[in-house]
């Protein structure tokens, strides 16, 4: 599990962005480990061109939200932290030939197939930022970087779609009228497709973990666990009629080699893909490494952050409460509330859209007067009205979808 230190690094980094329709906060915090391996990103992009199946380019909005969770060293989460969200869109972006569109029967198989190629990309980098001169050091005792991350990304298409891309067990997970959905699949060694593909690719379980070392069954990086030539064991020499010999690593087999896709090797990063429509009905998304879920349950989650919402606190004050609970819960025996922390908390605001203050009848006085209010003219002295506009409008969303919550759950506890 690796090594502790014997008091908690409680101080945590809390960050928090407006939106009209997905204001959102993220939070980090070291722990006990000696260390902090985790990493994240988020970016907005707004009209974005798209080609779709039908050879027609159209343009989206894009929101990119990612938690990477390390292990073995910060290496890897920190480089996928800043280039992993330019690997997807450079894959949405991409023109296709009219053959590989005519594969896929709707735009969103094509985005799923891109979100999964934009992994396999990543990973190939991954591996040549690592390893810069491999090729040289290989006759000089060269050893792979053995350090990893898993990823649990959101990408939102025009506030309606959510495809969720996972590889590992971090965790998507949102409150559907404060019913936990969990949008994501832990990659587990133990699970029986992942066994199976450890095994084809002449690999092992055991103490549930890969080779007895690795507890996730797909990540990027971790390249020892990634060899694309194995020996096949299941060469059928009677019906081929003669015993071809092969090397691997310097040894004769009697086996020919399989060559595996970067999807087939004991540990992949190829992610699954979910898509969700989202709805009024969703009220937050989280995203959250498995330091946060190995104490709370989905449910559990969702129930103390909207008791925590209800009480009036925003989303920042969720999260730092949220990981104060976790290192409360903490259990040397376990392990459980000991690993690194971070957690994205989105909310989502797709209720009743706010009224535009350019079309209503408040005077352009009023409004200088709400957003001073709002302190939105102190930080920026002098901004357009458009500007000041959308900044209204995304502190008005935000306040009413909160109100929105608070009062749901004032309901079912029967506070009204």
């Amino acid at each position: 599990m690796g090594q502790f230190a014997s008091h908690p690094i409680s101080d945590k980094e809390l960050s928090h962005t407006s939106d009209q329709r997905f204001s959102y906060a993220v939070g980090t915090m070291q722990g006990y480990r000696l260390t902090q391996e985790d990493s994240h990103l988020s970016h907005f992009y707004q009209s974005i061109e798209f080609q779709t199946i039908d050879n027609t380019l159209i343009t989206i909005d894009i929101k990119i939200f990612a938690v990477l969770d390390g292990h073995g060293g910060d290496e890897s989460s920190k480089f996928l932290g800043e280039n992993l969200s330019g690997y997807v869109m450079d894959e949405i972006i991409k023109r296709e030939t009219v053959e590989n569109l005519q594969r896929f029967q709707t735009n969103e198989a094509l985005i799923i197939h891109k979100l999964q190629n934009s992994f396999i990309v990543a990973d190939s980098h991954l591996y040549s930022h690592l390893h810069p001169h491999s090729h040289m050091q290989r006759s000089h005792g060269w050893k792979r970087n053995n350090s990893g991350s898993t990823a649990i990304m959101a990408v939102i298409i025009n506030n309606e779609d959510l495809y969720t891309v996972n590889s590992g067990d971090s965790r998507l997970i949102l409150s559907y009228d404060g019913t936990a959905k969990s949008l994501s699949f832990d990659h587990k060694p133990n699970h029986i497709g992942e066994l199976i593909r450890i095994n084809d690719a002449d690999g092992s379980v055991s103490y549930n973990r890969v080779g007895g070392i690795l507890a996730l069954s797909r990540a990027f990086g971790d390249f020892n666990f990634k060899m694309r030539e194995v020996v096949n064991h299941n060469y059928d020499f009677t019906t081929a009629g003669s015993r071809p010999e092969s090397l691997c690593d310097g040894v004769v087999s009697q086996r020919p080699i399989v060559s595996l896709s970067s999807a087939s090797t004991q540990v992949t990063c190829f992610p699954e893909v979910t898509l969700y429509k989202l709805s009024a009905h969703v009220e937050f998304i989280i995203l959250a490494c498995d330091g946060i879920y190995d104490v709370f349950s989905n449910q559990d989650l969702v129930g103390f952050i909207r008791k925590e919402l209800a009480k009036g606190k925003d989303l920042e004050a969720c999260i730092e409460t949220v990981m104060e609970e976790c290192l409360d819960r903490s259990d040397e025996e376990t392990g459980r509330g000991f690993d690194n922390m971070t957690m994205f908390l989105v909310a989502c605001q797709l209720g009743k859209k706010a009224h535009s203050v350019m079309e209503s009848s408040a005077s352009s006085d009023a409004l200088s007067q709400d957003l001073d209010k709002l302190s939105i003219n102190s930080r920026l002295p002098v901004v357009s009205a458009a500007r000041k506009e959308k900044e209204y409008e995304e502190t008005e969303m935000y306040h009413e979808w909160a109100e929105r919550i608070r009062e749901k759950v004032k309901r079912e506890l029967g506070l009204d």
